[in-house]
């Protein structure tokens, strides 16, 4: 179910004055592809882009959404204006068909104002001015400024020695890579903190969703194939021990092997036994997660 709110920051105005029409829609599930609602002004109203503002908070286990487009419209001739109703087209689940939400037409009272020339204008007309422009040069001749030639710029010398500073550049970062295209456990391995930090964003955002258990699912999935891409292992295979073993072989302590041990262990727990997971808990736990794997990454 959706609700529209329309309304304006004041019912009366002079002419070339700004006026601000606020829609709001707010309803159950995520509103950031929603377009604005249907707004067709008329010849009398000069409407500028809106400016968007959304929100999002979450009551008992459901996401509420709050979107809100704010015009600025500015009335070109006196009179009194009505703006055009808004209409905003759903889908309802519960009803399993598409519904319109809408909001009553506005008044708007434009008065003339004082310095405005008592002859009204078309929209678009051209003024003609009765002075002329006065030349800031008073004297003819070429206005044209003197321009060094190429060579005795600056930058010339930057761009003739630029090379010297980029071809061995090159040279490296093309070394880089080929060492990476042919070592291909080096290449996983490098790259197994940045694919653990996407993977934990997307865990995050599941933090709010009543079912925990995706959640803890991405969240150990994401442990283990970060040691998976530290080791070049198969990640399918990776027991607790075979995991705890390769971390003791490069020298971790015992705690931060238990830290990581422990963060698997909970979300196992967790999936399998949904009531024992809040959203509290859940937080900690990615903190944790993120925790280890950052000092996993500093002793690797």
């Amino acid at each position: 179910m959706a609700e529209l709110r329309a309304s304006i920051d004041r019912q009366q105005a002079l002419v070339n004055d700004a006026v601000a029409l606020k829609a709001t829609v707010e309803g159950e599930g995520i509103l950031s592809s929603v377009e604005p609602p249907a707004f067709t002004a008329s010849a009398d109203l000069k409407v500028f882009d809106p400016r968007v503002v959304e929100s999002h908070r979450s009551v008992r286990g459901k996401i509420i959404s709050k979107k809100s487009w704010e015009w600025l419209i500015v009335p070109l001739a006196p009179g009194e204006l009505e703006l055009p109703e808004l209409r905003f087209p759903f889908f309802d689940p519960a009803k399993a068909q598409y519904e319109v939400a809408s909001a009553a037409p506005l008044s708007l009272s434009v008065r003339k104002g004082e310095s405005e020339p008592a002859a009204a204008t078309q929209q678009g007309e051209i003024q003609l001015q009765r002075r002329d422009l006065a030349f800031i040069k008073a004297l003819r001749g070429d206005l044209s400024e003197f321009h060094p030639r190429i060579h005795q710029r600056p930058f010339f010398l930057l761009f003739a020695f630029l090379p010297l500073l980029v071809v061995p550049l090159v040279v490296v970062l093309g070394r880089r890579h080929a060492r990476m295209q042919q070592d291909q456990g080096l290449a996983r391995s490098r790259r197994a903190r940045s694919r653990a930090k996407r993977r934990f964003r997307s865990a995050q955002r599941k933090l709010e969703h009543a079912d925990s258990a995706s959640f803890h699912e991405d969240v150990a999935r994401t442990l283990v194939e970060y040691i998976a891409d530290r080791f070049n292992r198969s990640a399918a295979g990776l027991t607790y021990e075979l995991a705890d073993e390769l971390l003791a072989s490069k020298g971790i302590d015992t705690e931060l092997r238990h830290r990581f041990r422990s963060c698997l262990e909970t979300c196992d727990f967790a999936r399998y036994v949904p009531a024992a997971s809040e959203s509290a808990r859940r937080v900690e736990l990615l903190k944790e997660a993120v925790d280890v794997v950052g000092l996993l990454e500093k002793r690797l």
